[in-house]
């Protein structure tokens, strides 16, 4: 009796302090499919995915569509994005993903119903510098995709830039705005956010390529 009380209590111990020895169990709130809960407990995510408040992602700005996602991934750092696209894409059972910045569209883009909105703004990084010397020198700034236009200003005006083009409404994410071009009144001098970009890394759902999210843009 007393082999097996001793027993029992190195068991719990294992439980309690190691992640990986029960990691692979299904959590009891995931309302996704049982293959897709099994999969998705199987990923090493290095944050946290809530199976609960999902409510809060199933609205955006347009409150013209309301789909309540299963489950929300605040994903950092990128690797947690392709670990869900690979998911995704080779998922029999048709799982949906959503990336969600400061919830601006109009139409649901940024919702997955019964799906997982991958929460972006949990992706952080703004680094403002000057890339070469001399006349060669391009000023440069290189963000995360879940950082805001407004912070990303504000460390440009730290060292006395701004960014070339702006979008009218700062509250908006590097990301979301790009990937919608980024248009606004200076568009018509010096073209939307996009054209001002001179590298951008992305996870593509085709083949999961590996992507930081950066951009990196012109200032004036």
């Amino acid at each position: 009796m007393l082999a097996v009380h001793l027993a029992w209590f190195i068991f719990t111990l294992l439980y309690a302090f190691f992640p990986r020895f029960h990691r692979h169990s299904c959590h009891p709130s995931c309302s996704l499919s049982k293959e897709n809960c099994r999969e998705l407990a199987a990923l090493n995510l290095n944050l946290n995915i809530s199976f609960s408040n999902t409510a809060k992602a199933s609205q955006d700005f347009g409150h013209m569509y309301h789909d309540l996602p299963s489950a929300i991934l605040y994903a950092s750092p990128a690797q947690d994005i392709v670990a869900i696209v690979k998911l995704a894409y080779f998922s029999p059972n048709h799982l949906t993903i959503a990336a969600r910045g400061a919830g601006h569209s109009i139409y649901g883009q940024a919702q997955a119903l019964h799906g997982i909105v991958i929460e972006m703004s949990s992706l952080k990084g703004i680094e403002v510098g000057v890339h070469g010397f001399g006349e060669a020198a391009v000023p440069f700034v290189e963000a995360s995709g879940g950082e805001l236009w407004i912070d990303v200003v504000k460390e440009a005006l730290k060292k006395g830039m701004a960014p070339r083009s702006l979008t009218d409404y700062l509250y908006l994410s590097v990301g979301g705005t790009l990937s919608n071009a980024g248009v606004s009144g200076q568009a018509v001098r010096y073209g939307p956010q996009i054209s001002n970009v001179l590298e951008l890394e992305v996870v593509t759902g085709n083949f999961a390529h590996y992507g930081l999210h950066f951009c990196q843009c012109f200032f004036c």
